[in-house]
């Protein structure tokens, strides 16, 4: 997902911001604003003191938002089952990652099978549909403060852990 977020790295985000996930934030001033952001839009691409709070807030984003509740229901379905744990498996979770949906899946999946990025070539990468999400916890708008809320108390907990 960097690689394609931050055009392996080499994004304006990636490079002035330590965003290699194409994090959004809602706070003014809070990221870089992009250029080709919509007329009436107010996000900004999050800012990061370093990679490692880019890649710690993407896990916290990852494994709390209820938005990626399909991830991780898969990757506890593997888990249960005692499966090996397959990006492009897990891949389907990020349905709502990007707006391009199913498109932006198909290509963390190519992105995966181009770069033999599996375990021993046996990852299933199939460009197939995604599977019914799982059932929304609460409505839309709910899920985007919560977002909002998660990002900030996120980055929060990252800045004290890192001491800045």
């Amino acid at each position: 997902q960097a690689a394609i977020e931050s055009a392996w790295g080499t994004s304006r985000f990636a490079r002035e911001g330590y965003n290699y996930f194409g994090q959004w934030c809602f706070s003014k001033g809070c990221g870089l604003v992009p250029s080709s952001r919509n007329a009436g839009a107010t996000h900004e691409v999050r800012t990061f003191n370093s990679p490692k709070a880019s890649v710690q807030a993407y896990f916290l984003n990852i494994n709390s938002h209820p938005t990626y509740d399909l991830l991780r229901a898969l990757r506890l379905e593997a888990r249960t089952a005692d499966k090996p744990i397959h990006g492009c498996v897990l891949a389907a979770g990020l349905i709502k990652y990007s707006e391009r949906g199913q498109h932006y899946i198909d290509e963390v999946r190519q992105m995966i099978r181009v770069n033999n990025l599996t375990n021993n070539g046996e990852a299933p990468c199939a460009a197939e549909k995604v599977p019914e999400p799982v059932p929304e916890s609460m409505p839309e708008q709910e899920q985007e403060q919560e977002s909002v809320q998660n990002t900030e108390q996120g980055s929060e907990l990252i800045q004290e852990e890192l001491g800045v």
